[in-house]
């Protein structure tokens, strides 16, 4: 992700991507801010993985979908998603 400076669009969900592998797309994607369309069901993401998540969704400017169902994120990443979706006057 990092050399590329074309791709907007990225869907990893549903193959075996552990929650530390979507993080570290996210920390990357944070410096990057090119991504329009982010999807990351099915990554066995959890509420610590979720708040990390909430963190990126805050700050970016151009996400404008974003997939995380079939993950535990339980309540707590629940509630961080949707204070980060409160933030973001992109992502809806």
């Amino acid at each position: 992700l990092r050399g590329n400076g074309v791709l907007t669009s990225l869907e990893v969900g549903f193959n075996s991507l552990t929650e530390e592998s979507a993080l570290g797309i996210v920390r990357v994607e944070r410096q990057r801010n090119k991504l329009t369309s982010l999807g990351l069901g099915g990554c066995s993401i959890g509420p610590t993985g979720a708040a990390g998540i909430a963190e990126y969704v805050s700050g970016s400017a151009v996400l404008t979908k974003l997939d995380l169902r079939a993950n535990g994120i339980r309540d707590e990443g629940a509630k961080a998603i949707g204070e980060a979706l409160r933030g973001n006057e992109v992502l809806k």
